[in-house]
């Protein structure tokens, strides 16, 4: 069905490859769980209907973003109709439909799927009036919610959800990119509100967003996040926080040029961007028949936002570097970051990519050694090693990163609690 991708381009046509095994692990996935019988219960291998209602809007929207590709060669575009196809059914399906009336509060995210079928030049006039009467309902009030919840809401009305205007400007100023992060002690959660803010403050990179700080202490807070998720293998929300760099169409910085290094290292080796909520246990506890449900649902939103991230450089037309560009003068002070970085184990993968680069290319892995160096020191409440990472980098003189800024800042607090206590 699918044409091979053949191709000159050089990074393009790699990227272009990737979003096709995206687009190949899509359909596999959709069909396994949305088409296959089975039940709602924790090792059917089709899931209950909010579930399936999930991977079915976020199947349209990796749908979205592959289909603004320019000029997608006929292998993607083929891919793309066949994963359109495969979805529909399930996004305009009665059940829907019903829900949609019976929850009007929940109808645009409910319909969201239908939005971007339409967008894709696939309307459904009937579907559409049914999705309008459930969100024009005098029972749809605006809600209380988080403020990238309200980009969100606007960024359906963009789509076409008829709802309410909303004061867009004001929500960016709650958002929390729009605030400084707490990269040193953030949680999975703090992070995922920052990439989402990103996403519909910029339209997925159609427009720029709405600041109230400035952008590079942005950048700096994203290179701390990036830090964070490589050294939990967390690589579902570093492939959502890499997006930044192509949607706001700003030049890559080292720690994300290494970080999306070793996102193309890990994919390549296991032919998916692995999960974080994927456990061999669990799967090999399952009876057989479970197991591709299990597999499919806890890894497809990883390899879904892998895809999305390579439409998004795509889209940019603005391909990064292959590795981050070599720092011959900084190569000493990683050996030394490297030999003062706190063990862990199993060790995350980045350091396995990582440490193989040569010694010049690892001159420009400092920001990103000495982020997780201090964090796992102050995780680990090793606050001898986290002074001593902060002041091998005062001492080399590099410009200070969010990381490193709030690890100063909470040795100092510790110093003065230490003072005042004896």
């Amino acid at each position: 069905m699918n044409q091979p991708l053949v191709g000159a381009d050089g990074r393009r046509d790699e990227r272009i490859a990737r979003l096709a095994a995206t687009l190949d692990f899509a359909l596999r996935a959709t069909d396994e769980l949305l088409h296959r019988p089975g039940t709602d219960s924790a090792d059917a291998s089709r899931p209950g209907f909010p579930r399936r209602a999930k991977i079915t809007c976020e199947s349209a929207l990796l749908l979205h973003l592959a289909s603004a590709v320019p000029s997608a060669p006929p292998a993607l575009t083929s891919r793309i109709d066949a994963l359109a196809d495969a979805i529909t059914p399930s996004a305009r399906s009665e059940e829907t439909a019903m829900l949609m009336g019976l929850m009007p509060t929940k109808a645009a995210e409910l319909g969201v799927a239908h939005l971007y079928l339409t967008a894709l030049g696939r309307p459904d006039p009937e579907f559409h009036a049914r999705y309008c009467r459930a969100l024009t309902t005098t029972s749809t009030g605006p809600a209380e919610r988080l403020a990238w919840k309200d980009l969100e809401a606007g960024w359906h009305r963009d789509l076409g959800a008829p709802l309410p205007p909303l004061d867009l400007e004001a929500a960016a100023r709650r958002t929390a990119y729009n605030q400084g992060q707490d990269v040193l002690g953030a949680s999975r959660e703090a992070c995922y509100a920052v990439t989402h803010g990103l996403f519909y403050a910029t339209g997925f990179g159609t427009r720029a967003p709405l600041w109230a700080r400035d952008e590079s202490s942005l950048l700096a807070d994203i290179d701390g996040i990036t830090a964070r998720c490589l050294d939990e293998d967390d690589f579902d929300i570093a492939a959502e926080v890499l997006m930044t760099w192509p949607m706001l169409r700003v030049d890559w910085s080292s720690t994300a040029l290494a970080a999306l290094q070793v996102l193309d290292a890990v994919d390549d080796e296991y032919g998916i961007l692995p999960s974080i909520t994927l456990h061999s246990s669990a799967f090999e506890q399952l009876a057989p028949s479970a197991q591709a449900g299990y597999f499919y649902w806890e890894s497809y939103h990883t390899v879904y936002v892998s895809g999305m991230l390579q439409a998004a450089i795509l889209r940019a037309e603005q391909d990064p570097p292959r590795t981050p560009p070599a720092v011959p003068g900084l190569a000493p002070l990683a050996d030394e970051l490297f030999s003062l970085l706190p063990p862990r184990d199993p060790a995350p993968r980045w350091e396995a990519v990582l440490r193989a680069t040569g010694a010049e290319a690892q001159g420009a892995l400092v920001p990103l050694l000495a982020d997780i160096g201090v964090r796992r020191a102050v995780l680990g409440r090793d606050y001898a090693r986290a002074h001593q990472i902060v002041m091998t980098c005062v001492r080399a003189d590099l410009a200070p990163t969010s990381m490193l800024r709030q690890a100063g800042e909470l040795l100092t607090r510790l110093s003065e609690s230490t003072v005042r206590a004896a």
